[in-house]
């Protein structure tokens, strides 16, 4: 409900904006062409914010990030080795996985694509900044997770 409300208000902004760049009183049209001018630097904005983003991460941002990640999740194994719960070391391994997995997609040795020629997999390593980000999120929310399970314990 809310969500088409908001739609049906963006549309209505919108259709605003046009009507009075084209149409409207000169004191209206200037007023767009303020309102417009802003949003293209706000795009050109959020645009240089994505080429910085992808060259942090290109000089290893998150490099450092998965090496303190890996320190805690050997801390945390041998943490589990005392607890019952084997459970939680089999989700350390998991996670030690996923961590490894996001390794490789950072560094571009992830296979993304068949090739007829040689019969094998080859990497691209184009791989989408946005999706690292979230898989890297996950990687940390879940290594939260089990050390909250693990303080229970």
């Amino acid at each position: 409900m809310i969500k088409s409300i908001l739609r049906l208000a963006a549309i209505l902004v919108v259709g605003i904006l046009f009507y009075n760049y084209f149409l409207g009183t000169p004191t209206e049209k200037e007023q767009s062409r303020k309102i417009f001018s802003k949003a293209k630097d706000l795009g050109k904005e959020a645009w240089d914010l994505l080429k910085t983003e992808k060259e942090k991460l290109d000089e290893g941002k998150y490099d450092e990030a998965l090496d303190k990640i890996t320190v805690l999740l050997n801390t945390l194994k041998r943490k589990a080795e005392n607890i019952e719960d084997s459970g939680i070391i089999d989700q350390i391994a998991d996670l030690e996985r996923k961590r490894s997995d996001l390794e490789r997609k950072l560094n571009g040795d992830t296979p993304t694509s068949y090739d007829d020629n040689n019969r094998s997999l080859t990497s691209k390593g184009g791989q989408d900044n946005g999706a690292i980000k979230r898989e890297f999120e996950d990687l940390v929310k879940e290594t939260e997770s089990i050390m909250k399970k693990m303080e229970k314990e």
